[in-house]
């Protein structure tokens, strides 16, 4: 039940647990101590603070004194205490539950890290990233003592290092982070890991915000390589990627190379716009945006990857005063940059204007401007344009209609 969220539902059925068990051996009994931590952690995640600390009063109440579980009581009682808004008390419990596991297992006991992950990640939760990251650098230090630098636990604790280092705009200690953590995957998981993926992915975003676009990209391609093998071309982890290639090549200006990924999540697009149900009208319309758009940027991608002879072609065009665009013409290229292959349709008709095709000149400046001006005047017929209001119509709507 916990696992599928339902902590409510999870939380009355161990219910049942805590009457049996407190019948069985007393409600004193330091037996019941497990099960009042659990409560707790369901507790809390239900929305149930009165109930988070009571059951976390509860479990200190029959811990040994001085016992590590009274430590882990500590940690609910803190958990329960902070997202109550007692940030004091939540601090003295984490003290107290340092002190406790200390005491009992030594400094360096693996179960410290339960306090400290759980203050640290009480503390992103409420937006302070900086006082997060002392925690999770206090996490990360002992999980490289207690379980060595190439521990999978000392990698996951790169991870939240980096993540809080980035929203913080620490971007180098982001990177050193993530590129600890991609070298301790890939020794401990292998190189073919889901996760040395995403350790790939991470470190990609920060190097890309630290303006380290060459490094960034390459990385960028291979985490997408490695989730388009393990997961399949429309995993989300997959398209995350191919966006990931995608923008980041672009910031490069590297054309050649963003080209084929923008084409992969058109690909996916118009399959989601396939399988959507009828009445997902809201959701259907954020889909459509998001093809135009990409649309768009294809066509532009390709202008910019023309051989000499069609960017002259496409200079002359952007020059010359744009003919009337009739609604049969704007129809037809619309329809066919809808295609699956919209780059290799604008390579063909600047071909077929090379060859002195009779209609692909207009298609040509139909293409110009649908994708570098929103607002063409579409209208009916071959004749003028009347300046009817009903006449005047977006070329997003017209996108959207088809």
């Amino acid at each position: 039940l916990a696992a599928e969220g339902r902590h409510r539902a999870a939380l009355d059925a161990l219910a049942v647990s805590l009457k049996a068990a407190a019948l069985l051996h007393g409600f004193s009994s330091h037996k019941l101590g497990p099960d009042f931590l659990v409560a707790s952690r369901y507790a809390a995640d239900a929305g149930d603070l009165e109930a988070a600390a009571a059951f976390a009063g509860a479990a200190l109440g029959v811990a040994p004194q001085w016992h590590a579980s009274a430590g882990l009581a500590y940690v609910a009682h803190l958990r329960a205490a902070f997202r109550s808004g007692d940030v004091q008390g939540a601090a003295v419990a984490y003290e107290a539950a340092i002190a406790c596991i200390a005491h009992h297992w030594g400094h360096y006991h693996p179960l410290l890290l339960e306090a400290h992950d759980t203050m640290g990640g009480l503390h992103a939760e409420v937006g302070d990233p900086l006082l997060a990251l002392d925690y999770y650098k206090a996490a990360l230090d002992l999980s490289v003592l207690a379980l060595g630098a190439n521990h999978a636990k000392a990698a996951s604790y790169y991870h939240s290092v980096g993540h809080l280092s980035k929203t913080a705009g620490l971007h180098q200690q982001a990177i050193n982070a993530y590129e600890r953590a991609l070298l301790v995957h890939q020794r401990c998981l292998g190189p073919e890991s889901p996760t040395t993926a995403h350790s790939m992915y991470y470190l990609s975003e920060a190097l890309y915000a630290k303006g380290v676009y060459a490094r960034a990209l390459d990385l960028a391609k291979q985490a997408f390589d490695l989730r388009n093998r393990l997961h399949g071309p429309a995993s989300p982890l997959t398209i995350d990627s191919a966006y990931q290639v995608a923008y980041t090549a672009d910031a490069l200006d590297d054309a050649a190379a963003a080209l084929p990924s923008f084409e992969h999540l058109l690909r996916y697009l118009q399959d989601s716009a396939r399988s959507l149900s009828e009445d997902a009208d809201a959701q259907r319309a954020a889909v459509l945006t998001e093809i135009r758009s990409i649309t768009v940027t294809i066509v532009k991608l390709v202008f910019r990857t023309l051989p000499p002879q069609h960017t002259l072609i496409l200079a002359r065009v952007r020059e010359a005063r744009a003919p009337r665009l009739t609604h049969a013409t704007i129809a037809h290229v619309m329809a066919a940059l809808l295609s699956s292959q919209p780059a290799e349709y604008v390579r063909d008709v600047f071909r077929r204007v090379e060859a002195l095709s009779p209609t692909a000149h207009t298609e040509l400046a139909a293409l110009v401007h649908v994708c570098e001006d929103d607002s063409v005047l579409l209208v009916e017929h071959d004749e003028p344009a009347t300046q009817d209001a009903s006449l005047r119509l977006s070329v997003s709507s017209f996108f959207h209609n088809q």
